[in-house]
């Protein structure tokens, strides 16, 4: 039944089935179909099993692609470890590697932990989201600025601060129309 299901379904049905069983194995077994390589379906599935365990130490076993980033990413954020964002490359995702800390900090509500991030920007709406406080996205440049108080009125649907975005976000410029 598997050789007929697309492959991206393949991937998630490979994935959780390895949970459900607890097997590791199972993603070391995937087999090519359709000329793809079987290493994105076995790295998908370690990430998976790496979340469902709560285990950083399967993400180093992932190999293809930005499998391991991600799979410190996702770890780092459920467990709220901020040493796991660290393990994140910025070179090879700097999206994971900025994300990553804010989370936390959002998460746990501690600002200290966004004192990890290098890039300013970042950093000021790291602060921002775990604070709540729009002063943050005042230390912010280009447009950052905007990105900082659009991610602020998503998380608080507080709708004031309209005139500091560009309204890219549909969501935002809906509720802005609707606070006039």
């Amino acid at each position: 039944a598997l050789e007929k299901v697309d492959r991206k379904r393949r991937f998630f049905c490979f994935a959780e089935f390895a949970k459900q069983k607890n097997d590791l194995n199972v993603c070391y077994n995937i087999p090519v179909q359709d000329n793809y390589s079987s290493d994105s379906a076995k790295d998908y599935c370690i990430v998976e099993m790496a979340i469902h365990r709560k285990d950083a130490e399967l993400c180093g076993k992932a190999e293809a692609g930005d499998w391991k980033e991600i799979c410190y990413n996702f770890v780092a954020i459920i467990t709220s470890d901020t040493e796991l964002c660290s393990r994140v490359n910025p070179e090879l995702s700097k999206k994971l590697y900025n994300g990553c800390y804010p989370e936390i900090a959002r998460q746990t509500s501690n600002i200290t932990v966004c004192d990890n991030i290098q890039d300013d920007d970042f950093k000021a709406i790291c602060k921002m989201m775990s604070s709540l406080n729009a002063d943050y996205c005042k230390q912010t440049t280009g447009n950052y600025t905007w990105l900082c108080y659009e991610t602020l009125m998503k998380t608080t649907k507080n709708y004031s601060y309209c005139n500091e975005t560009l309204g890219y976000d549909m969501e935002i410029r809906q509720n802005c129309r609707k606070s006039d």
